[in-house]
């Protein structure tokens, strides 16, 4: 996973100071190191335990850069806030929902974060989270071209240019109409409010 353009955070910048350091006492003993003990090195090159380094690999070995998504957490309390890695994969999930027209819910994010990439966000952490980084829980707009599908736009517009043409100049019908199209039905049958990024609405 790169870093590159993300913001780090105090730990993470001693990280790289840490391992600098480590290598420049590397470069001051001999123009050669030994590399048969990476793990070592790891451990020696970040000022961490060795057994610290072997258990992080095992577990990224065992899940891959899932644990990386993981929320950080103080012992015996639950994460307060949304991991940085996670943030852009929630507004996408966000943002394909909202232009597709879809309701999206706190248990349904919750859910396809523990499906898709095993983390567990308590829903007030969750919640917090979005608020956060500028979401708004409010009435979905159906009529809001940020929610319609490309192909109920045209449509609309195709059906108004034909109602257009079927008027005379003192707005009366050219021909009778008869409406038999019952794409309304059910329209508002679904949850009035939905999360959405406030800066698009």
């Amino acid at each position: 996973m790169s870093f590159q353009g993300k913001e780090f955070s105090p730990e993470m910048m001693q990280l790289v100071v840490n391992l600098k350091l480590y290598y420049d006492e590397e470069k001051s003993l001999g123009k050669t190191t030994s590399t048969e003990n990476p793990v070592l090195r790891v451990s020696k090159g970040l000022s961490i335990g060795e057994a610290t380094a072997k258990r992080i690999m095992a577990q990224y070995n065992k899940d891959g850069e899932k644990i990386l998504l993981k929320p950080s957490k103080d012992r015996g309390r639950p994460p307060y806030r949304i991991s940085s890695n996670l943030q852009p994969i929630i507004r996408k999930y966000i943002r394909d929902k909202n232009l597709k027209g879809n309701f999206v819910s706190l248990e349904k994010i919750r859910s396809f974060l523990i499906d898709g990439y095993n983390v567990d966000i308590p829903l007030v952490t969750l919640w917090r989270g979005l608020i956060r980084m500028g979401f708004s829980f409010g009435d979905s707009k159906r009529h809001s071209c940020l929610k319609e599908r490309d192909y109920v736009i045209v449509a609309r517009r195709r059906y108004l240019r034909l109602k257009k043409s079927n008027r005379n100049s003192d707005n009366s019908l050219i021909r009778p109409e008869v409406y038999l199209d019952e794409t309304y039905l059910n329209q508002n049958h679904s949850n009035g409010s939905t999360w959405y990024l406030e800066a698009n609405r």
